[in-house]
């Protein structure tokens, strides 16, 4: 089955980035049969716009008046491609030359909707491709089990918790169904965990695609740009409670995270640190906010946490 391609690149002040791993992108892209490339920019304030025009003309340029973080950028670039399929490429990623022809090849099976790329920071690093979702002591923890051990998960091609959000290929229909990256989570962290998980609740797959090698080449460079450290690790913490308060409606599990999230604050106020009760603030106030959650799912959510919580076969069926 063939597939029309297109390519999302959300770029924040990348002038340094874009020609070193664009051209790799559109290579790859030109490998798999052609399709459309747009760079969204989220309102840089370097040289990014003036340099993809006189650089990259083959390249559509999205500009965004006001920064809205990434997910925002990706959910623009989605809804303007008239593709099947759109691959969700970070602006420091290198793609090996036959990495979206590879990805592309794994829709073949219609309840898949995103495919992880084989995600390497060094040339002989595990696949960050393969990941696990676990819940312990009141929180969920994101954990990458070929990135610590090479070789184990790497070479197949297992259903994962998530693909990660800046090196992954989507099914357009199910995506714009699913209203996309979560704005809530902006501007950055749990927002390609959070989707995925709605698609497995409908019972769509992710899954890691071992011949979708890509190179992530200088990780984090853009949130250490753009963030302070505290910062950052405020927003990580708001998410991680976003997203489970969102998403789980188990009340034996709410009851363990609350418990959990109170000593976590209390150690923190012991020693005057209080950025998970701001963070927990925050998240509550999005929470308020939101829309409503959508129907109970058949699934429980204690069934779809057991099976996300380490690679599965695809002989595993999660029913």
């Amino acid at each position: 089955m063939s597939h029309r391609l297109g390519v999302v690149v959300p770029n924040y002040n990348g002038q340094d980035l874009l020609p070193q791993y664009l051209p790799t992108v559109l290579h790859s892209l030109e490998r798999a049969g052609g399709g459309e490339i747009v760079v969204v920019d989220d309102a840089s304030t370097d040289s990014s716009v003036d340099l993809l025009r006189e650089r990259f003309p083959v390249v559509r340029l999205v500009i965004r008046p006001c920064n809205g973080g990434f997910g925002e950028a990706v959910n623009q670039g989605v809804r303007d491609l008239d593709a099947a399929v759109v691959a969700v490429c970070m602006t420091d990623m290198e793609l090996h030359p036959d990495a979206l022809a590879a990805a592309c090849r794994m829709f073949k099976q219609d309840d898949v909707f995103a495919v992880a790329f084989r995600l390497m920071e060094s040339d002989d690093a595990g696949s960050g491709g393969v990941t696990s979702l676990v819940f312990s002591r009141g929180m969920f923890h994101t954990v990458f089990p070929d990135a610590e051990r090479p070789g184990v998960w790497g070479d197949l091609p297992v259903n994962v918790a998530f693909a990660t959000g800046g090196a992954m290929m989507v099914r357009r229909d199910l995506f714009l169904d699913l209203g996309g990256f979560d704005p809530a989570f902006a501007p950055f962290n749990w927002e390609d965990v959070d989707l995925c998980w709605r698609a497995w609740r409908r019972g769509w797959r992710s899954v890691h695609c071992p011949d979708a090698r890509a190179w992530h080449r200088h990780p984090h460079l853009t949130v250490e740009r753009s963030s302070s450290e505290d910062t950052v690790r405020r927003i990580l913490w708001r998410n991680r409670i976003l997203f489970l308060r969102r998403n789980i409606r188990d009340r034996g599990i709410l009851l363990q995270h609350r418990f959990w999230l109170t000593l976590i604050k209390i150690k923190g106020f012991l020693r005057g640190d209080t950025t998970v009760a701001r963070a927990e603030r925050d998240a509550a106030c999005l929470l308020r906010k939101a829309a409503k959650p959508e129907a109970p799912p058949q699934l429980s959510d204690r069934v779809l946490i057991d099976y996300l919580s380490r690679p599965r076969r695809p002989e595993e069926s999660l029913r």
